[in-house]
């Protein structure tokens, strides 16, 4: 499995620093939730570390490889990003958006086999999608294409995932369906990144938490020490209730503590 790191990554865009010199690394088994208010270049971190963006400075490597190094195929079998709020603008089935993550794994011109079918199958079961296999991906939700876009980054059999807010618009009930999988992906050994906004589930599925603030990593350890109540206070400008659920922390934003950020 595969080590991802990111060391003094800084972007500048139309002279703003987007990212002030973060470092984060993730290994195999790790499930890292990234958090930190609007505006904090949780995206832009996402997406270097995947290689989709080139910092102003600093670097990203896969297990100590400089990722710009790695072949475009190599790495797509390797590491797969699952971005925010992505689109689906073509009316193929549910089935086959999802086998569309197969597709680094297959040589030109060649058909999916029985192995590449279980997995899809195994994608589908994992993110409730199923059921609608036969439907247009067109004609779903907004909640029900976010698992399908999930679904099609699993039969990947990525060693990384990064995914951005992959819970988002989603009723309580697949929110936790998708920590689930996550968990489980991270449980049979992948590293998983992923950027929620919700602290609840940052608390019950992260292992460990990096917080991020105007660019730039303000805390990063475990997830206990890492949502302390002065710290997000400070952070978010919000004020924390902490509370003890099944012998987990948690922390229920309560009040404006600062004025608006």
């Amino acid at each position: 499995m595969s080590r991802l790191a990111g060391r003094d990554l800084r972007v500048v865009r139309a002279g703003r620093t987007i990212l002030a010199d973060a470092t984060l690394s993730v290994g195999p088994g790790e499930l890292v939730g990234l958090i930190g208010p609007n505006g904090a270049g949780k995206t832009t971190l996402l997406r270097c570390l995947a290689g989709l963006i080139r910092p102003d400075g600093g670097g990203v490597s896969l297990c100590g490889r400089d990722i710009a190094s790695v072949p475009r195929a190599a790495l797509a079998r390797r590491v797969a990003y699952l971005a925010q709020g992505a689109e689906v603008n073509w009316p193929l089935t549910v089935d086959r958006a999802v086998a569309l993550g197969r597709l680094p794994h297959i040589g030109p011109w060649q058909r999916p086999g029985a192995a590449d079918a279980a997995v899809i199958a195994d994608a589908m079961e994992r993110c409730g999608v199923s059921d609608l296999k036969e439907r247009p991906v067109t004609t779903l939700s907004g909640g029900e294409r976010a698992r399908v876009l999930l679904a099609r980054a699993l039969a990947v059999r990525p060693e990384v995932l990064l995914a951005d807010e992959p819970v988002a618009g989603l009723d309580p009930h697949h929110q936790l369906r998708v920590m689930d999988v996550l968990a489980g992906l991270a449980g049979d050994g992948a590293a998983v990144v992923v950027v929620l906004h919700d602290l609840t589930l940052a608390a019950r599925y992260c292992g460990r938490v990096v917080l991020l603030d105007k660019g730039a990593i303000v805390a990063d350890g475990p997830t206990g020490e890492a949502l302390r109540t002065d710290l997000l206070e400070a952070v978010y400008g919000v004020g924390m209730v902490p509370l003890d659920v099944d012998g987990t922390r948690i922390l229920l934003p309560w009040r404006h503590a600062t004025p608006d950020r």
